[in-house]
Protein backbone atom coordinates (compact mmCIF):
# COMPACT_ATOMS: atom_id res chain seq x y z
CA UNK A 1 0.00 0.00 0.00
CA UNK A 2 1.47 3.36 -1.06
CA UNK A 3 0.02 6.12 1.09
CA UNK A 4 1.28 9.71 1.27
CA UNK A 5 0.23 12.30 3.82
CA UNK A 6 1.03 16.00 3.62
CA UNK A 7 2.34 17.43 6.86
CA UNK A 8 2.74 21.07 7.85
CA UNK A 9 4.94 21.68 10.86
CA UNK A 10 4.18 24.70 13.01
CA UNK A 11 5.81 26.19 16.07
CA UNK A 12 4.99 28.41 19.00
CA UNK A 13 7.36 29.75 21.61
CA UNK A 14 6.99 31.21 25.07
CA UNK A 15 9.26 34.19 25.72
CA UNK A 16 9.46 35.45 29.29
CA UNK A 17 11.80 37.46 31.49
CA UNK A 18 13.06 37.26 35.08
CA UNK A 19 10.04 39.20 36.37
CA UNK A 20 7.52 36.77 34.91
CA UNK A 21 6.36 38.93 32.00
CA UNK A 22 5.30 36.87 28.98
CA UNK A 23 5.30 38.03 25.35
CA UNK A 24 1.99 37.39 23.56
CA UNK A 25 0.39 38.65 20.36
CA UNK A 26 -3.13 40.02 20.11
CA UNK A 27 -4.77 38.45 17.07
CA UNK A 28 -8.20 38.59 15.49
CA UNK A 29 -9.54 35.03 15.40
CA UNK A 30 -13.04 34.40 14.00
CA UNK A 31 -14.05 38.05 14.58
CA UNK A 32 -12.94 38.09 18.21
CA UNK A 33 -9.61 39.10 19.72
CA UNK A 34 -7.40 36.49 21.30
CA UNK A 35 -3.93 36.28 22.78
CA UNK A 36 -1.45 33.82 21.29
CA UNK A 37 2.21 33.01 21.66
CA UNK A 38 4.52 34.04 18.79
CA UNK A 39 4.95 31.32 16.20
CA UNK A 40 4.78 30.32 12.59
CA UNK A 41 5.54 27.40 10.37
CA UNK A 42 8.67 25.44 9.47
CA UNK A 43 9.88 25.81 5.89
CA UNK A 44 11.04 22.81 3.90
CA UNK A 45 14.60 21.79 4.93
CA UNK A 46 14.55 24.21 7.89
CA UNK A 47 15.25 23.11 11.44
CA UNK A 48 12.71 23.81 14.18
CA UNK A 49 15.32 25.86 16.01
CA UNK A 50 16.00 28.04 12.94
CA UNK A 51 12.27 28.55 12.35
CA UNK A 52 11.86 29.74 15.91
CA UNK A 53 14.72 32.24 15.61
Amino acid sequence: MNCKTLVELTNMCMIYDDQGYVLVEEKLIHNSKGLIFPGGHVESNESVVDSMI
